[in-house]
């Protein structure tokens, strides 16, 4: 199982250092509870969006279910997250955020890929304090016009990550 899921992660991770660097090799560069640092194997210059943290999970009973979040900086300096969630013959743009202290964001679709579907917000500061102080972030998607899922992404470690990603970048 911890297998399937690292494999997940170093997929996602992957992906989602692609969306800005399309021709990059990454690496595993640290890990933070749940949560895994991806940055751009030997790049000529690292810049602030060389890195990404990430981390998966997929359904138990279900393993066609998963999602995957990153945070990654972009060009101006602000965290980003990005939340993929497989494609389904249905298909509702809209993805749910929960923390501990109930409803924490909405995220809609921006784009898909042959197999994905992508959902990227900026962060501000007060939302990154929020989801940090939490212990879970839901993530709920429709999968059917009737039948929804939600599964958790353990938030314990995020902040560590996203300081060390913010070091690694030259950000702190």
């Amino acid at each position: 199982m911890e297998d399937s899921v690292n494999r997940l992660s170093l997929m996602f991770g992957i992906i989602a250092l692609f969306t800005t660097h399309a021709t990059a090799e990454v690496e595993l560069r640290e890990k933070f509870e749940g949560w895994a640092l991806y940055c751009e194997k030997s790049p000529t210059s690292m810049t602030v969006n060389s890195c990404s943290i990430v981390q998966s999970v997929k359904a138990i009973s279900k393993e066609q279910y998963y999602v995957g979040v990153a945070f990654r900086y972009d060009e101006h300096k602000v965290v980003r997250m990005i939340v993929r969630i497989p494609i389904f013959e249905y298909r509702d743009d809209r993805v749910d955020l929960v923390i501990d202290k109930g409803q924490w964001g909405l995220a809609f679709i921006n784009h898909c890929m042959e197999k994905t579907c992508e959902a990227e917000i900026q962060l501000s500061k007060e939302e990154i304090s929020n989801l940090t102080s939490s212990r879970t972030l839901l993530v709920s998607y429709k999968i059917t016009e009737k039948e929804g899922i939600q599964l958790p992404i353990a938030v314990t470690g995020l902040s560590n990550a996203l300081e060390g990603m913010a070091r690694l970048v030259g950000i702190k």
